[in-house]
């Protein structure tokens, strides 16, 4: 199937999580990444699940305990593009596409102590496409 990347955009908007800055952490008090944060806006599509904290504590002098994490998601968004613009992709091709999966972590602080650890996995759609293109 002929595809452009303005095909593959759109498809994302309409049927995926997607970012247009996957490692921006403005919301948040901190974050730590390995990937430097691209200065323009680069749609993205993403899995995001919380992987530990602390909480509990309290003003009344309880103490924050630590909290467990989720499993991770399956990256459902991925496997609906591939079904939808390269249903006949075989094992090997998919294999090539864990190189485009990207990483960042950052946790959300609140008060007394209590905090949540999240991880972030993400796809640049605009590499997606590229890499496609090329199966």
């Amino acid at each position: 199937m002929k595809f452009t990347y303005e095909d593959l955009l759109k498809f994302a908007e309409k049927n995926c999580n997607v970012k247009n800055n996957p490692v921006s952490v403005s919301r948040y008090r901190y974050s730590r990444t390995n990937d430097i944060m691209p200065s323009e806006e680069t749609p993205s599509i993403y899995i995001e699940w919380k992987i530990g904290g602390m909480s509990g504590g309290s003003c009344w002098g309880t103490e924050a305990t630590p909290c467990g994490g989720e499993e991770k998601p399956d990256f459902k968004d991925l496997d609906a593009i591939l079904e939808h613009f390269t249903p006949k992709i075989t094992f090997l091709q998919y294999k090539k596409l864990d190189k485009l999966i990207k990483e960042t972590e950052y946790n959300v602080t609140e008060y007394y102590g209590n905090y949540s650890d999240y991880k972030r996995n993400y796809i640049i759609i605009k590499e997606l496409y590229e890499t496609l293109k090329e199966l």
